[in-house]
């Protein structure tokens, strides 16, 4: 029966261990191991770190390792399959530091029609952009446009409008009693002669004369106007629970 650290150190190396489909596909032997379950430690300790590539450089002095920190891994590429094959059958296991070591051989996943177990790429039916700027689709040719239209009533309208002048723009029908409209040219601030304090005593002799030829009943009534009083209603009142 498994002790308890046997049973921590199995369950450590199934949370760090490689994806289960990764790990239930047969993997056939290449020349390449991937190491995981690793302890950190080896990615910040540089003692730990030349430890670990000194024992892996006993299989193949010329290997190269390549460190995945992130995912707690390493990569080493050997020589041969057969010294591949040497290499993972001595580290799988193995305890070094913290954790025990876990070997797989290194497979590449084929994308696209080398790989039947996954989709294939659409095929390429539009091979111009679509966003802008876009790319003309296949086929396409510039027009030539032509010139602009002019419209030549519009044109002898503006040529007969006058400054000054009164236009009339439609002409109105008395039978129909249709009116006419008729534009008039605007009246500058020139043609006012008088000035601002002659306009402002006019102003004063209109109001005083307006007051004037109000009687004194008018305003005292003007002076007393009632206010709408705001009547205030009862409220109803509340229904009992059994109701």
């Amino acid at each position: 029966m498994p002790t308890a650290m046997e049973t921590e150190e199995a369950t450590s190396s199934m949370v760090y261990s490689p994806d289960v489909a990764y790990r239930s596909a047969p993997a056939e032997p290449t020349s390449q191991i991937l190491v995981t379950n690793m302890d950190p430690a080896i990615f910040c300790n540089q003692d730990l770190m030349d430890a670990f590539e000194g024992l892996i450089r006993t299989y193949d002095a010329q290997c190269q390792i390549f460190y995945f920190k992130s995912f707690l891994r390493a990569r080493i590429d050997l020589d041969s399959v057969k010294t591949a094959s040497s290499a993972k059958r001595c580290l799988h296991g193995l305890p070094f530091g913290s954790r025990f070591l876990q070997c797989y051989f290194f497979r590449d996943l084929l994308l696209g029609r080398r790989n039947s177990d996954h989709l294939e790429l659409p095929p390429l039916e539009k091979q111009f952009l679509i966003s802008p700027p876009a790319s003309p689709p296949v086929g396409w040719e510039p027009v030539h446009e032509g010139e602009p239209i002019i419209d030549y009533n519009l044109v002898a309208a503006l040529a007969a409008l006058q400054p000054g002048e009164v236009h009339e723009l439609h002409p109105g029908a008395h039978d129909k009693n249709i009116p006419a409209i008729v534009l008039q040219p605007c009246v500058s601030r020139e043609c006012f002669t008088t000035t601002t304090s002659e306009e402002e005593a006019v102003m004063m002799m209109t109001t005083e004369s307006s007051m004037m030829m109000m009687s004194d009943d008018d305003m005292s009534a003007s002076r007393k106007v009632p206010r709408p009083q705001i009547v205030q209603t009862r409220r109803p009142p509340e229904r009992e629970e059994g109701d």
